[in-house]
């Protein structure tokens, strides 16, 4: 689910309804959470989508979403969430 909103994310166009244009910003990388002292590490891929604009009412609107995806198979922290 989570994968399917990031993709919908990553395809808006990035123009407001009131025809200015909004300043849409993504990323998408991959990181490595280590613990050397217990010789773990859980490889994962992240995504984000962002957006900033003004509308004609003088308001500034920002919004973002950060989205990080792992599996980790060594299991040190009982209470981890792989979403």
């Amino acid at each position: 689910m989570s994968r399917l909103l990031l993709f919908a994310a990553l395809l808006l166009t990035g123009t407001a309804a009131s025809g200015e244009t909004a300043d849409w910003r993504y990323s998408v990388g991959v990181h490595d959470f280590a613990v050397p002292d217990m010789d773990s590490d859980t490889y994962s891929i992240n995504g984000s989508v962002s957006v900033d604009k003004h509308t004609e009412a003088g308001r500034h609107v920002y919004d973002s979403a950060v989205v990080y995806v792992d599996q980790d198979q060594d299991d040190l922290d009982p209470d981890h969430i792989p979403i």
